[in-house]
């Protein structure tokens, strides 16, 4: 992870990816896998095919035993440790956006990590400007009630004007 800039703080903040990750350390009868639980929240398509057949097999299980133990004890406490939000001023960090209509106390991990369209196409106020990534942009998108700080394909952070330099799903540095 980049080192802040002098008088930044780095906010790394939880994303799906890092659920998944979190989730396939967890599991304890081989049924996490990741390409099931990408198929389960992205494509009709593909949710209609057998899960994986990767998914509760002697192998998965090794791999799983294998990433585990090679995973290391400061990056299991660094993922677990990992915040879903962050507030800095008149603005809300998370990875992928909000429910609108939802009180920002009352928001889902569910959907600060995972919603899109319903997020992306609200011109509701959410109360604070929601910086996200998760749903990558040609340039970023700066709007009343959100900006989109995950522009492809380089990946560069946002700069806020009065909260500092930040970003999504590449590093935040608040002051």
């Amino acid at each position: 992870m980049d080192e802040a800039p002098p008088g930044f703080e780095v906010v790394a903040l939880r994303g799906n990816h890092e659920e998944m990750m979190q989730r396939f350390l967890d599991d304890t009868d081989g049924r996490a896998h990741l390409d099931d639980e990408w198929r389960r929240r992205h494509s009709r398509q593909l949710r209609r095919q057998p899960p994986s057949i990767f998914a509760g097999t002697p192998i998965h299980r090794h791999a799983q035993g294998l990433f585990r133990t090679q995973l290391p004890l400061r990056h299991k406490e660094f993922l677990a440790g990992l915040a879903e939000t962050h507030v800095a001023g008149d603005y809300l960090f998370v990875h992928a956006g909000v429910r609108p209509g939802v009180p920002l106390p009352q928001q889902r991990s569910e959907d600060l990590l995972w919603i899109r369209e319903a997020f992306l196409d609200s011109k509701a106020s959410f109360g604070k400007v929601v910086v996200h990534g998760h749903s990558i942009e040609r340039e970023p998108v700066v709007r009343a009630n959100r900006i989109a700080s995950t522009p492809a394909p380089t990946h560069q952070p946002t700069h806020l004007p009065g909260a500092g330099r930040h970003g999504a799903d590449v590093p935040a540095y608040v002051r």
